[in-house]
């Protein structure tokens, strides 16, 4: 019945007009996930919207055992801190946001859940202290598919530009006394490897379990992003750290880990999510592999 209606708003143009009015619109509604139940502000159209269902399963097993502060770099309108919370409440969290839009949403996030032991910093996580051009894609104001990377998507046509301010780690560390990392979290379309290099020396210090979508190269001619690619693998297993990639069952939740040498040449988006673990972390991990090396 419910599906027969949606079909009939959609076919008569009535779906189009409600999601109109609803960016007009400011409410709150609650969500359940893993029995936790939260509040969801739709603040203008903008919302913390339920996505990659497998995080929370792949939380509740990396989670365990791993002291110290939760970085989410590349934090968005919340979508990972919710799932954080979900598994973990006590875990300390400080998120890095460049777009301000999501800044703004993610603070009213926080204040509406009265989540504790929170931080937004209001930037990017970069290798220095400078300002940056953010290219949106897409006419949403917190479009997920932004990046301060002017070459990652040079066959897209960039919507609208935003000049936005990145910090390198040592700054936020001194300023907020972030103290031990226990994981991070790195979703920043193509940014990956400036922030890597900015973490360098908390990667090295405190051996954090680092949770990274890298986004396919789809050719080997696509020289920019497989050197990156390259790049990103070099610097960990010179850390002694190893990959494993998220696997993922139709319905998009968590289906376990493959263990691989290398993320390769591939055009997959549902394989881009990816544990690197230390070496001593490995044994932790050895019930959710698929498959070895």
């Amino acid at each position: 019945m419910i599906a027969a209606f949606d079909t009939f708003l959609r076919r008569t143009g009535l779906r189009r007009r409600i999601n109109w009015y609803l960016t007009k619109l400011n409410y709150r509604r609650r969500v359940t996930i893993k029995n936790h139940e939260f509040i969801i502000p739709h603040i203008r159209g903008i919302y913390c919207n339920q996505t990659e269902a497998w995080m929370t399963d792949l939380l509740a097993v990396l989670l365990p055992g791993r002291n110290g502060v939760f970085l989410d770099i590349g934090a968005n309108v919340g979508q990972s801190l919710i799932k954080l919370k979900a598994t973990a409440q006590d875990v300390s969290y400080v998120g890095f946001e460049p777009n301000p839009n999501c800044v703004s949403y993610l603070q009213q996030l926080i204040r509406a859940n009265r989540f504790s032991n929170c931080t937004v910093v209001p930037a990017g996580l970069h290798t220095r202290d400078t300002l940056l051009t953010l290219n949106l894609f897409s006419s949403l104001d917190t479009d997920t598919s932004a990046t301060i990377v002017e070459a990652f998507r040079p066959m897209h046509n960039v919507e609208s530009r935003q000049i936005v301010a990145v910090t390198c780690y040592e700054t936020a560390e001194a300023a907020l006394n972030i103290g031990t990392v226990g994981m991070i979290k790195i979703d920043v379309e193509g940014c990956e490897l400036e922030v890597i290099e900015a973490l360098l020396p908390v990667i090295k210090r405190d051996r954090p379990i680092v949770l990274v979508e890298i986004l396919p190269a789809y050719r080997a001619d696509n020289t920019f992003r497989v050197e990156r690619q390259s790049r990103i693998e070099a610097l960990f297993k010179e850390l002694d750290y190893r990959f494993f990639r998220v696997a993922k069952h139709g319905d998009d939740s968590y289906a376990g880990l493959d263990a691989i040498g290398s993320i390769d040449i591939h055009g997959d988006l549902s394989q881009c999510d990816y544990v690197v673990a230390p070496e001593e972390a490995t044994p932790q991990l050895a019930p959710q592999l698929r498959t070895q090396v």
